[in-house]
């Protein structure tokens, strides 16, 4: 009986102490989570949210559901998807030019993986930056104007509008486009 009590408890021992080298094998020490969104694995730290994408790690501000109210029109992905420049205009004198200016940060780092050249300007001559308008945009280069507005994106003629009222909005305006031109989101 003590022979099979001995048994017993080194049987024990032994599964807590494999058990224990299992957990400390397995963990992620990177302090990442791991979520899936239409078969995309997207990886979340305190950084903020990257999908592993066929044109390299792309960062997100916010995760796919926290933008899906976001109205998107589907002519403005295939005019992104099918350029290789862009211009980015907005107000200068804007009391969110710097969500806005981040917003662009992140799209022309996004946007510049898969190929796209960008420049930046602002809607009126502020002697700095170029003037872009939506009179510049054409079929062949769009103009991506951020104003401020109801959240949406939008496209008249060859002018993709990102209008947002918040600093919030914009950075999930931006996640919502680059959503969708990375195929993420529909």
């Amino acid at each position: 009986m003590e022979k099979s009590k001995l048994m017993m408890s080194l049987f024990i021992v032994f599964i807590m102490v494999l058990s224990t080298a299992g957990f400390i094998i397995n963990q992620d020490n990177s302090g990442e989570q791991a979520v899936e969104y239409n078969g995309v694995v997207l990886k979340i730290n305190e950084k903020g949210v990257y999908a592993e994408t066929d044109f390299g790690k792309i960062h997100f501000d916010f995760l796919p559901e926290n933008t899906e109210d976001i109205e998107l029109n589907p002519l403005v992905v295939s005019r992104i998807k099918n350029t290789k420049m862009a211009y980015l205009t907005s107000e200068h004198n804007s009391t969110l030019s710097q969500a806005v200016g981040y917003a662009e940060y992140e799209i022309v780092n996004a946007l510049g993986k898969r190929g796209v050249y960008l420049e930046a300007g602002f809607i009126t001559e502020t002697g700095k930056a170029k003037k872009i308008t939506c009179s510049d945009a054409t079929d062949f280069i769009p103009v991506l104007f951020f104003r401020e507005g109801e959240a949406g994106i939008d496209v008249q003629g060859n002018c993709v509008m990102l209008s947002a009222d918040s600093e919030t909005g914009f950075l999930r305006i931006k996640d919502r486009l680059l959503y969708s031109v990375f195929g993420i989101m529909e």
